[in-house]
């Protein structure tokens, strides 16, 4: 038997899908903004690309986020953000599965889900390096590094940063050893975010193709 509805469709409205949760108001926003996006309703998601950045001035405090490119990210120091975040994910553009996981580590930063972002970005992270290196090892792999050192022209004292840097992303991954892993400092997490950011950026410009 044929389905057939009778009368207007309802829809529920924002409220009622985020549960009237800000966070969950933010991650609804997304799916609807990448659906409209995905089935090539042009006309409805440049309509909430241009609504939320206007409701996001309307507001008489600061929130603390922004609407780029259809998520949102922490607001933090403008000249910074945009060299170090939009920068960055608009060079991930030719790796889909990064940028997916560099902007749900700052949507899961800005609801307050810090345990949730060293793994992203380390995941992002071990993306690239496979990708730029052509080699399918695992990030905390010496024959990696050994791989991306052969490709990439830096000092000895970034290369130990460098190192010093996927040892820490390797504890706090999503099987890391590290008992502190899911109580890590805001602050701390923060930080590791941006130096992601800044990492991502830097294999990116020095390996090109």
């Amino acid at each position: 038997m044929e389905l057939q509805i009778v009368g207007p469709v309802r829809y529920p409205n924002l409220q009622t899908l985020a549960k009237e949760d800000f966070y969950e108001a933010m991650k609804v926003t997304c799916a609807l903004y990448n659906y409209f996006k995905r089935v090539g309703d042009s006309m409805s998601f440049y309509e909430l690309d241009q609504a939320i950045p206007h409701i996001i001035g309307l507001s008489t405090t600061d929130i603390g986020v922004r609407w780029v490119d259809g998520f949102f990210y922490p607001n933090n120091i403008p000249e910074i953000d945009h060299a170090a975040v939009d920068e960055t994910l608009s060079w991930l553009s030719d790796f889909p599965a990064a940028k997916k996981d560099m902007q749900n580590a700052f949507t899961n930063f800005s609801a307050g889900k810090t345990e949730q972002v060293p793994p992203l970005c380390f995941t992002a992270l071990e993306n690239i390096i496979q990708k730029k290196t052509g080699l399918n090892k695992p990030l905390h792999d010496c024959a990696l590094h050994k791989a991306l050192f052969q490709k990439i022209n830096v000092s000895d004292n970034w290369r130990q940063f460098l190192v010093k840097f996927v040892d820490y992303a390797n504890d706090y991954g999503r099987h890391g050893k590290n008992p502190d892993r899911h109580s890590v400092d805001r602050d701390e997490v923060e930080s590791f975010l941006y130096l992601s950011c800044i990492m991502l950026r830097m294999i990116i410009r020095k390996i090109p193709n």
